[in-house]
């Protein structure tokens, strides 16, 4: 999962899978950085993102209690392309559209070209588990010869 996060006075997280998908999209007034920790615990985070070129050190901290990949824009995300990127989305308020574009901005940078080879070439019922393998830093082939995925006889 990519976990895209805006703290600030209203702190709010999205959630999206190795597809591109929204899972969960969440914001809360004064959400202490625990609830926080909570609320993402329940999915297994491959990557922690934000709007910010330089990432906040809330951010940060909560990367490193996954021990995901942190990713940040190398430039703030404009307005116009947070609209852009949440277009075909709907949140309730901004923070909670902040936190979907910096997790969308991060499937389309890092993770979308390997999630289609990954679903072209796994079986459907292994996609999911060969792109959180591969997410983390390892090689398609490492999660075949693992036995994960059997060729066909």
């Amino acid at each position: 999962m990519i976990i895209g996060v805006d703290f600030g006075a209203t702190t709010a997280v999205a959630v999206v899978d190795l597809d591109g998908r929204p899972i969960a999209v969440a914001s809360r007034r004064n959400w202490p950085f625990e609830g926080v920790l909570s609320f993402c615990s329940a999915y297994e985070a491959a990557f922690v993102s934000c709007d910010k070129k330089t990432p906040p050190r809330p951010v940060r901290r909560l990367n490193a209690c996954f021990n995901a990949k942190l990713d940040h824009p190398d430039a703030d995300l404009t307005l116009i392309e947070k609209l852009r990127i949440t277009r075909n989305h709907s949140t309730r308020n901004q923070h909670e559209r902040d936190a979907l574009a910096s997790a969308l901005k991060c499937f389309h940078r890092r993770f979308q070209n390997q999630s289609r080879k990954i679903s072209k070439r796994a079986p459907p019922e292994l996609a999911s588990k060969a792109k959180l393998f591969v997410a983390r830093g390892n090689r398609f082939s490492s999660f075949k010869t693992a036995g994960a995925v059997s060729r066909p006889a």
